[in-house]
């Protein structure tokens, strides 16, 4: 319990220090490990794979060529989400807004 607390308050420090996000403009950007409050996501940009912790699916992964910020993410012929992806400066943080989401998924990269 106090882990998971602990990661809550650095992850919205490392929010508040810089939350200037820009659209993604090579897949590759988002290659790694990446972690939010509730999953870590394994993103190989190579085999344009997609792999949650503790899940044995692999999710293919797609981006537009007019536009890598748009991606989807799939199980063969079962669409998860469409979405928007979006980095800091840095490129240590990541931000998707699934469409049909009112939600925005924060994740910071951890390798």
């Amino acid at each position: 319990m106090i882990k998971r607390i602990l990661f809550f308050l650095i992850f919205f420090t490392l929010i508040s220090c810089d939350n200037s996000f820009k659209k993604i403009e090579s897949i590759n950007q988002i290659e790694g490990k990446w972690r939010s409050s509730f999953e870590t996501l394994y993103i190989d940009t190579e085999k344009m794979i997609l792999k949650k912790e503790g899940d044995s699916i692999n999710y293919i992964l797609t981006s537009r060529a007019y536009d890598y910020s748009q991606i989807t993410v799939s199980s063969g012929s079962i669409m998860f989400y469409d979405g928007t992806v979006f980095t800091n400066y840095n490129n240590d943080m990541m931000k998707i807004i699934r469409k049909n989401d009112v939600n925005e998924y924060l994740y910071i990269k951890i390798d």
